[in-house]
């Protein structure tokens, strides 16, 4: 148990940082799957899966703007996920 303000400062901070890291984690998945169905779909037009490739794009680099993941892994995911 921590013994001191600081340390019980940070273990509230720390429970607050983790909830923020999980809600941008979860909508990057989220944007990740939305995409993959929109391409596995055979119905689906060029349009629908650009502007779900853009919607991701959007989310990963805010998601690397803030800090919660890294630059080299946005770009690679946005390098897997791209149309062809």
């Amino acid at each position: 148990m921590a013994n001191t303000n600081q340390a019980k400062k940070m273990i509230r901070k720390t429970k607050t940082q983790t909830a923020y890291n999980r809600w941008w984690k979860t909508k990057i998945k989220s944007a990740i799957k939305t995409l993959d169905e929109i391409v596995s779909k055979p119905e689906s037009t060029q349009e629908d899966t650009a502007a779900s490739y853009r919607e991701l794009q959007k989310v990963v680099d805010k998601a690397q703007k803030n800090g919660i993941i890294k630059k080299n892994k946005a770009n690679r995911i946005k390098s897997q996920k791209s149309i062809s």
